[in-house]
């Protein structure tokens, strides 16, 4: 169990690392915009706004916290919170798909999806609790 969670915890770790300074968000965000262009629709990336990138950083550091406590205490009970967790995010980037959100986002919810079923299986997350 506990491997489990922390390798989701690393790799959450990484991807949301990404996202806590500009410099770094920047990058991940052409490269995501990149992607689209190439595979899905060769068009102009859209413009992220001073509001959009104060957000972006800020759930990059939610995001490192929450990695950095499932590290640091890989319980059954943060497991579970994880697994709903990526549940909801899996739900909202599919309705912003259908609002039109890039397609290349759907690699994120195979992740998350990912996440969510191993973390929420029956009998995973019993033999220890917070």
């Amino acid at each position: 169990m506990e491997k489990t969670i922390r390798f989701f915890a690393g790799l959450d770790l990484i991807v949301t690392g990404l996202f806590v300074l500009p410099l770094t968000a920047r990058p991940l965000l052409d490269l995501i915009f990149w992607l689209h262009a190439r595979f899905i629709a060769p068009e102009a990336a859209p413009e992220i706004g001073v509001t959009a990138m104060a957000f972006i950083n800020i759930m990059g550091v939610i995001g490192v916290i929450w990695a950095l406590a499932r590290l640091k205490m890989p319980v059954a009970l943060l497991a579970r919170l994880d697994g709903a967790g990526r549940l909801v995010v899996a739900a909202l980037l599919l309705w912003h798909i259908a609002g039109g959100l890039s397609p290349i986002f759907a690699l994120f919810i195979l992740t998350e999806l990912a996440g969510a079923v191993f973390q929420l299986r029956p009998g995973f997350a019993r033999s220890r609790t917070a």
